[in-house]
């Protein structure tokens, strides 16, 4: 295979861990000087993927059951900085073509009656995807291509014509694992086909190697846990999913690995793999164990057993261990410019993560959510206060980001921005309207350093696009002119936020049906999810999404509670899917629909957004499926399900 051409160290050009100036990359120790050295946190594609879904989920879950009053507290800049870096890397569209692709496969060989094994699987930018195979295989049903290397499927082909096998059967390689990169591609390998991968390099390198595969496997990427159990290395990776487990010696971790695989090896037929099994499941996962082994844990007498305990391939176990002199089919070996997959002779740069990204990603992941939270608010209504106040601004644009983010002209019409960032920019300076400067701006809508021409040109693009639909006064920007770092949102300019915010403050002083009309006038603007469908950086990383979230659930459930208050049903039902559409699932939202439908007598309804409800956590495939234990009691009481007392 033709070397990589990319320069290897370009995949983490901006820094990410919070306790250090350049973390994100295996930068060479004296002992790695002049040889390759693994890719950084920047070029860990499903790792960023997996840690992010679980912290998204993570959020939601907290979000769910925030009450009105609580409120989201702004992560340090660090913690800032490193989620933001996480999602520049982050490909969550290519991770789950891998996963379409591989059940795809996976089910065209059973239903082949082929034993043939998913190897590896090479992806590039555009989605054009390979899977390699340990033997023969049988021609590739469309939309796969046979090709010398495997089966083809092109990037035209979109996700929903991908086959992927039965609905109800777990991801059938859980340990499929992003092993690097070679030129545009990224590199899977499934470690439980490959049975035992022995790392052969400098200590720095394969150390770091070893953290990347551990933690992406741990945070179970493809929806699948795997047992990971670990000696030798970080504990932070222990941190990273419930079935990490550490352990001091590999003696006892191989013993431990053995009681975890014997379930699964109980049940597989001699020759079938377990990729096979899992496909038949109707959701029973089977899940295999990985042994991660440092070097340090690694003794002679021992290398044996790890090579017996993975005799078998792709029969329960996957092993990977920083140890060269292991008797090992499989082995990546570290050269002077370059990685090679052996047996496949596959030349690659692997990514690895240092032991502060562990260890930041850990932190990230396990405080997802703490955030938010705080006793709810007592509302008190007393004084009629109607009427609009002299400080309300007066707005030519409104920037929106309840929805698809966008700005529009105080009559409705959207503005259109010649480049993309233009329009982010305006969006990040609306929010940011006392804060932001021209560093500020960079490091959020960029993950790498920008040319100043380039930042110049999308200030200047910002400034054009508002000025081509209304004239700034004479003298005067929509974005300041300055040659100092502040960068400054015209008046003129406000956020669907700012004025939902305006509108639940005057609310909350006003009479329960002057209330009402100025709720509905805040809920009028709220279109859906916060920042829909966009691809920026620092939203979530800063909190405004969990921000925004809050505030259009707080909005909908006032105007919710003082509707049924009032009687009015329809109007309870009106605020709430409002709400439930920006957040479905919400606990107070949930609860207020259920006391109207049985405000009504209609008990059969209150059934129905239970059984919702409960579909909606059981969907949840990071949660524990447990109802909120305030709306168990809500329904029962409802439904005079309260159980009798005993005697």
């Amino acid at each position: 295979p033709a070397p990589l051409s990319a320069d290897p160290s370009s995949a983490d050009s901006a820094p990410a861990d919070p306790t250090s100036a350049d973390p994100t990359s295996a930068d060479p120790t004296p002992a790695d000087s002049g040889v390759a050295a693994p890719l950084g946190l920047g070029a860990a594609t499903l790792l960023a993927s997996a840690g992010l879904g679980l912290v998204h989920a993570r959020r939601r879950q907290r979000l769910r059951a925030a009450q009105r009053g609580a409120v989201v507290l702004e992560p340090a800049a660090p913690v800032i900085e490193f989620e933001q870096h996480l999602r520049a890397a982050s490909a969550g569209e290519l991770v789950a073509r891998v996963d379409l692709a591989v059940r795809g496969a996976v089910a065209a060989l059973v239903a082949a009656g082929s034993s043939a094994r998913v190897l590896a699987v090479l992806i590039d930018r555009l989605g054009e995807l390979v899977v390699r195979f340990d033997g023969p295989v049988p021609a590739a049903e469309t939309p796969f291509g046979c090709h010398a290397d495997g089966w083809v499927l092109p990037a035209r082909v979109p996700l929903t014509d991908i086959p992927s096998g039965s609905r109800f059967a777990p991801f059938p390689c859980p340990a499929l694992v992003q092993l690097g990169r070679t030129g545009d591609r990224d590199v899977y390998v499934d470690l439980e086909a490959v049975g035992l991968l022995a790392l052969d390099g400098s200590r720095r390198s394969t150390r770091a190697i070893l953290h990347h595969l551990a933690a992406a496997v741990a945070l179970a990427p493809f929806g699948t846990t795997v047992g990971v159990v670990a000696a030798g290395v970080d504990a932070a990776i222990t941190e990273l999913g419930p079935t990490a487990e550490p352990f001091d010696g590999l003696e006892s971790a191989i013993d431990r690995v053995a009681e975890l695989a014997g379930p699964l090896l109980g049940v597989l037929r001699p020759g079938q793999p377990a990729a096979a099994l899992r496909a038949g499941s109707a959701g029973e996962p089977w899940e295999p164990v990985l042994l991660v082994a440092g070097a340090d844990s690694v003794v002679d007498q021992l290398g044996a057993e790890l090579v017996a305990l993975a005799s078998e391939p792709g029969r329960g176990v996957a092993i990977v261990a920083d140890s060269p002199g292991l008797r090992s089919r499989w082995k990546l070996l570290q050269l002077d410019s370059i990685w090679r997959l052996e047996p496949l002779g596959l030349e690659l740069h692997p990514v690895g993560v240092s032991a502060a990204d562990l260890q930041a990603l850990a932190a990230l992941v396990g405080g997802a959510g703490d955030e938010i939270g705080a006793a709810p608010a007592t509302v008190a209504r007393s004084v009629e206060d109607d009427e609009p106040r002299d400080d309300d601004p007066v707005a030519t644009f409104v920037v929106r980001t309840f929805g698809r983010p966008r700005v529009t002209t105080a009559g409705g019409a959207e503005v259109e921005f010649a480049r993309v960032k233009a329009l982010e920019l305006v969006v990040w300076l609306a929010r940011h309207r006392t804060t932001a400067t021209r560093t500020g701006a960079r490091h959020a809508l960029w993950d790498t350093e920008v040319a100043n021409g380039t930042f110049a040109n999308v200030v200047s693009d910002a400034r054009h696009a508002l000025a081509a639909c209304s004239a700034p006064e004479p003298g005067s920007a929509w974005v300041s002119r300055t040659l100092g770092e502040r960068l400054e949102l015209g008046a003129g300019v406000i956020s669907d936020v700012e004025f939902v915010e305006r509108q639940l403050a005057r609310s909350r002083r006003q009479a329960p049906r002057e209330a009402r009309r100025t709720l509905q006038a805040a809920l009028a603007v709220i279109d859906g999810a916060p920042f829909l469908g966009a691809p920026y950086l620092w939203p979530d990383a800063e909190g405004a999404v969990s921000h925004d979230t809050l505030l259009a659930t707080t909005v909908a459930a006032e105007l919710a509670e003082l509707a049924l208050a009032a009687d009015d049903l329809e109007g309870v039902f009106a605020a709430t899917a409002v709400g439930l559409a920006v957040l479905p699932g919400h606990e107070e939202l949930l609860a207020l629909r259920m006391r109207a439908h049985a405000a009504r007598g209609d008990l059969a309804a209150v059934r129905k957004e239970w059984e919702g409800y409960e579909r909606i956590i059981a969907g949840d495939p990071l949660g524990d499926g447990e109802p909120s234990a305030r709306l168990v009691r809500l329904r029962n009481d409802l439904l005079g399900l309260r159980r009798p007392a005993v005697a």
